[in-house]
């Protein structure tokens, strides 16, 4: 916005994101925040009037972290402020009490503990490639085994190919 002159009433916003990997939230605190010289509003999952989703293909993804985290830098909140120092300013002031939970980094150890992220509408049919591996999951039942590591940025089925060997 550097280079176009700003409207009459412009907000500002910064976001207020996980300290930590993965956690339980037990207490947000932002009235010393709300108080702050500039700040409008302070926005929560608790203001989405819809579904707090922004995955794009699967809803699996949080726009405001509700109860748990799952990575460092995920959004817990948002500052709406009438400058963007204010609001900078203003998210220091937030506090946050997250009780910490194991991270796992590892796709089948969490499958193993059951934390593997999955959205429910996923249950029904996973694939997953990489390489000349192929694991395909229908209705909870295995249909080909492979052994692969992969981080899956792209949850499209439609985009798979898979190639058999002879």
């Amino acid at each position: 916005m550097d280079d176009m002159p700003l409207l009459a009433g412009t907000l500002f916003a910064a976001c207020f994101d996980s300290p930590v990997a993965h956690g339980s939230i037990q207490h947000l605190h932002v009235t010393m925040a709300e108080s702050s010289p500039g700040v409008v509003c302070i926005l929560t999952h608790k203001d989405i009037t819809g579904i707090n989703q922004i995955g794009g293909i699967v809803p699996d993804e949080e726009l405001w972290a509700e109860e748990l985290v799952h990575f460092c830098g995920m959004p817990i909140a948002l500052v709406i402020a009438q400058t963007e120092q204010q609001a900078r300013a203003a998210v220091k002031k937030i506090k946050v009490q997250i009780e910490p939970l194991p991270v796992i980094t590892d796709a089948r150890e969490a499958a193993a503990k059951g934390e593997l992220i999955v959205h429910a509408s996923l249950k029904q049919a996973i694939v997953i490639m990489h390489g000349p591996y192929v694991i395909i999951f229908l209705k909870g039942r295995l249909i080909l085994t492979g052994r692969s590591t992969c981080t899956l940025k792209h949850r499209d089925p439609t985009l798979c190919q898979v190639r058999m060997a002879e």
